[in-house]
């Protein structure tokens, strides 16, 4: 129904498109300003003969849409929400400005840029002023008794640095490992708890890990060739790090139900697959993009056209960031998926006993650089706080009875709006060099996706990735004397890249890159959600724009686990119990899923028995397999699986799988986790257990079994209730998919794109809050308009600014 209505909108609309303009559009010339027009989704598309001039506009119009939105994310980056929201918010706002920076080293950043670049900052922060102006605020203002103060570049600037490196990229588990490998060997000895944690967290990669790029289909080095990943040897463990690894899991914890209260996320992943010529059906490349960066309302992207400048661009991109990060520019397209790489390093720093603000370095004892600074607080007295750093980053907690502190070191800092300029430069690229040229600029570990009009596709993994000391056990936090600190960074004409694949086509889910280009604490292995992208290309000898769109729906509704578990429990059935007439029942319902999670008769619950035989017998067998007595209290909690786990494959169904195939396992594992018992006899027992139980709370007949479908809401308000968009949250079934999702088709005669980016444009009020929660929930799509007809015939309404860069 609503794409019905839509098509028939459309057409009413293209033949009275000018009665949707302003009398003041009506009256300028072509030319004499900044032109917003807006769609009947409300997507702004600005056209100006300046590029600072775009973005003046493109400021005016997200104020328009989602001023109160970037009002929070403004505060949430720089850590001033308890001003307006209260003391709840007084940790948050400390360990955001703990970990992140001071609005003079974002100055310092900005001052690095081309002016050129600079620019585009100042414009966008004069447009939102001029919004605000206007004095059209958001309800939100007035309910929370505040206005928000002009904008500038450095908030702009803060906004990308504090999502895409400190909230996102700054990832590292080595505290949390070193925990770990502490708590296992007070309870198994050295010998066990070594195999258990190296069978957790591999220091070997995977010989058959699904990677990205094919065998001979990548330039570049391996990182092993180069040293980068050393040899377990050398690692900083020792007294307390249990207690301080435990203390920064709290502060990552309390920091993520934050963001989710504030309606941001922490959500990482992304996935895209990407056609060539010779593959594709239509004889032309095809490319799409899912970022996965949570749900929310209003939405994290906002979608918008550019026109003019030297820029014809159009698509979706967080809001207040400069570039659009999925979209195309009628010659290219492109998309992105973190890359996972290891680019954040945890150092122990020794403390001197007599002043616990000097840590030892080089043979020599240095004073911690320090900072004091006052967070206000609503509705009670200000909170003062004082923030350190060592030579190798912030300090995140300090252990003043060992003697010790904890640094995070980021390859990546001072070089974050290098990266966002990179992404702006990619934008403009006409061909494939001059993509790949802008990507590695980036120094920040992403996949960069890329496809053209002259038939190429193409994939670069740029970041700044340190060399590390050669004995250095990567999984583990390193000493922070000196005599492992990194020792320079990969060169970026190293990194790996792929030009027109020999196979036809690229898939990514996050999963390794390369051979040999391997990360211990990703938990890349041969069990990735990305084989099922890779199998649904390789069974099709041509792929068409429907197939792109049916791999949407089958990726985000199959069970991501399912594949590396059936075989072989239905072998395991056949071995151990090929009489028995309730397990044959069990496994022949098996066989015949097809491990989709979808509820096509609509009556609320999922269709096939077979997922609740499956959901129930892998939960026991985590449960089983990775009891207490077996691999700690902690560590079992981590590995257990329950129904809800659809977003990534995790390390306990991982490593289940190498567990269950033995030394028929890619990467074997060490320790025992079976008792002694084999495969097939546990994964029988534990499925005879789980039919029992379902019997007897369900009825004997498992033909009629069934779990109610899962729900994904979109995230409306804060710890204070206070809405950031929408009154009533949207809720739609649950389904592992984008936060947006572009499909574009790249032919000789231009470029076809079509998108959707639920829940809508606008924050408040008005038709485009919600309008297209209805195209995502039924996998439809509504065009990306880019050319100056299709833009014209589909607009609602227009409005001309004055350009104060017109000379």
């Amino acid at each position: 129904m609503t794409s019905l209505f839509r098509c028939s909108y459309r057409m009413l609309f293209a033949a009275t498109a000018l009665a949707g303009v302003s009398a003041q559009a009506a009256a300028q010339p072509a030319g004499s300003g900044i032109r917003i027009e807006r769609d009947h989704y409300g997507v702004p598309h600005i056209h100006a003969q300046s590029r600072p001039a775009l973005y003046y506009g493109l400021g005016y119009a997200i104020g328009q849409d989602r001023l109160f939105q970037l009002e929070m994310m403004r505060r949430s980056v720089w850590g001033e929400v308890a001003e307006i929201l209260g003391p709840s918010f007084v940790d948050f706002d400390r360990e955001t400005r703990q970990r992140g920076y001071t609005r003079a080293e974002v100055t310092a950043r900005l001052a690095a840029l081309k002016p050129s670049e600079r620019a585009l900052f100042t414009a966008y922060a004069d447009g939102l002023n001029a919004w605000i102006a206007k004095g059209r605020l958001p309800a939100r203002f007035t309910e929370l008794g505040f206005t928000p103060r002009p904008w500038t570049a450095e908030d702009l600037a803060q906004i990308f640095i504090g999502n895409v490196a400190v909230r996102f990229t700054d990832k590292t588990q080595e505290l949390d490992n070193a925990g770990l490998l502490e708590a296992l060997t007070a309870q198994f000895g050295e010998a066990r708890a070594r195999a258990i944690f190296d069978d957790l967290i591999p220091l070997d990669e995977d010989p058959a890990a699904v990677t990205s790029l094919a065998a001979g289909d990548w330039k570049g080095r391996s990182l092993r060739a180069l040293s980068v990943v050393g040899q377990p040897h050398a690692a900083a463990t020792g007294p307390g790090i249990a207690a301080a690894a435990e203390g920064t899991g709290r502060t990552d914890a309390m920091l993520g139900a934050k963001m989710a209260s504030l309606a941001l996320n922490d959500h990482g992943g992304s996935n895209v697959w990407v056609v060539g010529r010779a593959k594709s059906a239509t004889g032309y490349p095809l490319l799409m993009g899912g970022p996965q960066m949570g749900f929310t309302m209003p939405g994290f992207l906002y979608e918008a056209g550019l026109h003019g400048g030297g820029m014809d661009v159009v698509g979706a991109t967080p809001i207040g960031f400069i570039p659009i990060f999925f979209g195309h520019n009628g010659n290219t397209a492109w998309s992105s998926t973190v890359g996972r790489g290891d680019a954040v390093d945890t150092f122990v720093e020794r403390l001197d006993p007599a002043d616990p603000t000097r840590y030892f370095h080089k043979g020599r004892w240095k004073a911690m650089a320090a900072r004091t600074e006052t967070i206000r607080v609503r509705g009670a007295a200000p909170v003062t706080a004082t923030f350190y750093r060592t030579i190798h980053g912030p300090v995140l907690t300090v252990d003043a009875k060992n003697h010790r502190a904890y640094a995070r070191a980021r390859a990546w800092e001072g070089h974050e709006l290098d990266t966002e300029m990179a992404w702006f430069d990619s934008t403009l690229a006409q061909d494939f060099t001059a993509f790949r040229k802008a990507a590695l600029r980036s120094a920040i570990s992403i996949n960069w996706w890329y496809a053209d009009r002259q038939g190429n596709i193409g994939m670069v993994y740029p970041g700044r990735f340190p060399i590390r000391s050669g004995d250095q056990d990567p999984r583990l936090p390193t000493d922070g004397t000196g005599a492992r600190d990194w020792r320079g960074f990969l060169p970026s004409s190293q990194q790996p890249y792929s030009l027109n694949p020999s196979r036809g086509f690229f898939t990514n889910w996050n999963q390794q890159p390369i051979k040999g280009w391997y990360f211990p604490d990703t938990g890349w292995s041969s069990v990735e959600r990305a084989r099922l992208l890779q199998d649904f290309m390789q069974a099709h000898g041509r792929v068409s724009l429907a197939d792109m769109e049916e791999l949407n729906r089958v990726a985000s509704t199959m069970s991501q686990t399912a594949g590396f578990f059936i075989p072989g429990l239905i072998a395991a059935i056949g071995k151990e119990a090929p009489g028995d007439p309730l397990l044959r029942q069990a496994r022949d319902m098996l066989a015949g899923w097809d491990r989709r999670r979808i509820d096509a008769d609509g009556d609320g619950r999922y269709d096939s028995p077979a997922l609740v035989i499956y959901d129930a017998w892998l939960t026991a067998m985590t449960e089983r397999v990775f009891s207490p007595e077996m691999v700690g209290k902690s560590l079992a909690k981590m590995l257990g699986y329950k129904r809800g786990d659809t977003y990534d494959i995790g390390r306990g169904p991982k490593l289940l799988a190498r567990i269950l195939a033995g030394q028929a396992a890619s990467l074997p594992v060490r320790a025992d986790y079976l008792g002694g018992r084999s495969a097939a006899q546990v994964q029988v027992d534990v499925l005879r257990a789980v039919l029992a139980k379902l019997s007897a709370e369900r009825g004997g007949d498992m033909a009629h079994w069934s779990d109610p479908i899962l729900f994904t809401q979109f995230a409306t308000a804060n710890a204070h209730a206070v809405p950031q968009g929408a009154k009533q949250p949207v809720i739609v079934p649950l389904a592992e998919r984008g936060t947006q999702n572009h499909l574009v088709e790249l032919r000789p005669d231009g470029v076809v794109g079509r998108n959707v980016v639920a829940p809508g444009q606008a924050e408040e009020t008005g038709e485009h809050v919600r309008d297209q929660v209805g195209l995502f929930r039924d996998f439809q799509y509504k065009p990306m308009l880019f050319t100056p007809e299709e833009i014209g015939q589909a607009m609602e309404k227009s409005e001309v600014l004055d350009d104060p860069y017109r000379r």
